[in-house]
């Protein structure tokens, strides 16, 4: 009987889980759009192998969800869920079980230069109310980050 899509393993997931589980550490090019402004598209993240017990609010988080991996900043936590958004979203993603946290942002690599992991501020807060109301915003940061990048290499 032949696999169905959703049954097929990504070895890319987990290769990644594999690095984080032996070295503790790994890095990662984030892309999409709904971390912005605290992340760009073609962004390094460098994750650190971590459990759900070990974040609080405002920590980044990769997470495995049913769609795939998720990198979101952690809202709240009760019972065991995780709940997460991304920064330019309005609405929380679905909570995550506790046990598929993956690992936790601990630096940030932007055109070559280190970065602190941005906290979430009124800059924040600001250019997400913005991007809802002129929906240009983080189209524009895409064009810009991907352009950058290529001329970067």
């Amino acid at each position: 009987m032949p696999l169905q899509s959703q049954e097929l393993i990504d070895p890319r997931k987990d290769l990644l889980k594999e690095v984080l589980h032996r070295w503790g550490c790994a890095r990662l090019r984030v892309n999409g759009t709904s971390m912005l402004p605290s992340l760009f598209p073609y962004d390094v993240v460098v994750l650190s192998a971590r459990s759900a017990s070990d974040l609080v609010p405002g920590d980044l988080a990769l997470c495995e969800h049913k769609q795939g991996w998720l990198l979101h900043r952690v809202v709240r936590m009760e019972n065991g869920w995780v709940h997460t958004r991304g920064d330019l979203l309005s609405l929380d993603d679905p909570p995550i079980n506790a046990e598929n946290v993956v690992a936790k942002v601990v630096g940030l690599q932007r055109f070559g230069r280190q970065r602190a992991v941005p906290p979430v501020g009124f800059a924040t807060c600001v250019f997400a109310r913005a991007n809802q109301s002129l929906g240009l915003l983080a189209d524009a940061a895409h064009i810009y980050a991907r352009l950058r990048q290529r001329f970067a290499d």
